[in-house]
């Protein structure tokens, strides 16, 4: 235990010693490494270093990859009482520059984001958006509590997140079942539509039934019928997809009348030919 919490708090510490951009980076992802493997008291530790990062933050080896991964790292094992704590600095072009609002509206700022970065082209926008839809799967991938799940969606939260999902082609102004399978418009990342699934079936699995229909109901209005199908088309990696066909099953179950939808885009067909992979 103490060679981890060393092991988290000395590669924070030597972030500020990476002269370069790649170095940054690579170090980035030791720190990551070590923090997933420390203990609560390990993480705590590494903090230190990690609220000293604003003071350098602006120069060149921070580039817009770097800080997108450094906020991936306090979204995901900072608990939300220190997250709020956060310099507003340390997020200054990023997302989170409203730190003093509650945590799930702090979520949302994440989530609107993401949905931001799927309308921009630029190197660095997918790396951030997939940083960021990342580190919020790890929030919110197992939230089922139905207040915390209504909060979000309240926010606004998942309408926004299904933008990290394939944005599909139309025919005439609709999504059809030739227009879903073709190249998509925006085809995104498969780590990103993979996670932002995993954040839609914990939405959709919470224990109350009209947060359910709620979400569903969100869902079905913003598209996310079309984005999960075309998920599944366009993607290969199983987890992916299976994330995207459970999701898919629980809208269907949650709002029945949407069956006929996703039947229409072919996607039941798609979910038929998972077949035995998706309960492994």
């Amino acid at each position: 235990m103490a060679d981890e919490l060393r092991s988290a708090a000395v590669e924070a510490a030597r972030l500020a010693e990476c002269p370069d951009a790649r170095r940054l980076n690579a170090q980035l992802r030791r720190v990551r490494r070590a923090l997933e493997h420390a203990d609560s008291a390990g993480i705590t530790a590494a903090r230190t270093a990690l609220d000293g990062v604003p003071d350098g933050a602006r120069a060149r080896p921070w580039t817009q990859e770097n800080r997108a991964l450094l906020v991936s790292l306090v979204l995901h094992h900072y608990a939300p009482p220190a997250l709020l704590r956060m310099p507003a600095d340390l997020l200054t072009t990023l997302v989170l520059s409203c730190v003093d609002v509650p945590e799930l509206g702090a979520l949302c700022a994440v989530s609107r984001d993401i949905g931001l970065l799927a309308e921009r082209d630029d190197a660095w926008a997918a790396l951030e958006r997939d940083h960021l839809v990342r580190a919020l799967a790890g929030v919110l991938g197992s939230e089922k509590k139905p207040a915390s799940v209504r909060a979000f969606l309240d926010c606004g939260g998942y309408a926004t997140l299904i933008r990290a999902m394939p944005e599909p082609r139309a025919d005439l102004g609709r999504v059809t079942a030739q227009s879903v399978v073709q190249t998509p418009l925006r085809p995104g990342t498969a780590h990103g539509a993979g996670n932002a699934a995993k954040v839609l079936l914990a939405a959709l699995s919470n224990e109350d039934a009209a947060t359910r229909t709620a979400v569903a109901d969100g869902l079905v209005e913003a598209g996310g019928v079309e984005r999960l199908v075309c998920s599944l088309a366009h993607f290969k990696d199983l987890s992916v997809r299976k994330n995207c066909a459970v999701a898919l099953a629980k809208v269907m179950a949650a709002r029945p009348e949407s069956k006929d939808r996703v039947r229409e885009l072919r996607g039941i067909e798609m979910i038929t030919t998972l077949g035995d992979k998706l309960t492994k």
